[in-house]
């Protein structure tokens, strides 16, 4: 979940220029039938569980890279898989955000995870794990020399039902930013893990409840998307949960602020970072 701080971090959206979108290119994925349905939930590593940090998004990125490294590396259903540190890239997506080492804990933007990891990579949980270092703290050398052999290739994604199917298809996951109050997990998690929106008011939204996700799976005869918490095994349906398409519709439910950011591959670093890529559908 994010604070207060989010409304703050709203103009920082339409105001702020890093430089990072003018090395945008437009990139398309070959046009083809779409999947009946897809599902990555075997190539998943094994849902985290956040507790009381707001680390959702961290999360959700940490488990995008290590999905991308057991696709690589051919893993399906393994117990034994490479685990990221999330507070490695909580810090330094927080420290491009507020621009500054000495970072608050007050959630974070896709956007400054994503530019986080491509200029810092992601490190492995032993390098700066969460058992032994707070939230506030900045990582040591070694992981920063860890993570950095690698960077990643991102791509924006219109916020879209056919965008993110189209990502889907092509193996790669999606966050994206929902409502997530009392009300909506109630739904979840009293139905089976499936969130029904004819029981949703609109009329007691909050975004301060605004929590990020990822999205690893479709069903279009079902009409709904099959989304990755961060609340351990013991919530929803064994961490996972079940969204209809027509919540996307529902914009108030959802962080329109800017498209969805996430990860086409992970690479190895070379002198110059990779540009950034924005889905156009054919």
């Amino acid at each position: 979940m994010w604070t207060p701080y989010y409304f703050e971090r709203r103009r920082y959206y339409h105001a702020q220029r890093d430089g990072a979108h003018t090395q945008e290119e437009s990139f398309s994925f070959p046009n083809q039938r779409l999947a009946p349905s897809v599902d990555l939930r075997m190539w998943m590593t094994p849902i985290t569980n956040q507790n009381n940090t707001r680390t959702c998004c961290a999360n959700a990125f940490a488990a995008i890279c290590e999905y991308l490294i057991r696709r690589t590396n051919n893993r399906p259903f393994t117990q034994t898989s490479i685990i990221l540190s999330h507070l490695f890239i909580y810090f330094n997506g927080r420290m491009k955000e507020q621009h500054t080492r000495h970072v608050r804990d007050l959630g974070v933007f896709q956007r400054s995870v994503a530019l986080g990891i491509r200029e810092y990579g992601a490190c492995e949980e032993e390098f700066w794990s969460s058992r032994w270092h707070s939230l506030r703290e900045q990582p040591h050398r070694t992981a920063y020399q860890q993570a950095r052999k690698y960077t990643a290739v991102l791509l924006r994604v219109p916020i879209t039902i056919e965008a993110i199917e189209t990502c889907l298809h092509n193996q790669i996951p999606v966050p994206i930013d929902i409502i997530m109050d009392d009300e909506t997990v109630q739904i979840i998690t009293t139905n089976n893990g499936f969130l029904d929106v004819r029981r949703l008011n609109d009329n007691t939204i909050d975004v301060r409840n605004l929590h990020t996700v990822l999205i690893v799976g479709y069903d279009r005869r079902k009409q709904h998307f099959i989304m990755r918490n961060s609340w351990g095994t013991n919530w929803g349906s064994d961490g996972y949960f079940y969204v209809p398409y027509s919540f996307l519709s529902r914009r108030e439910r959802i962080n329109c602020t800017d498209t969805l950011w996430t990860i086409r591959r992970i690479e190895p670093r070379k002198h110059r970072l990779p540009n950034i890529s924005r889905l156009v559908l054919q």
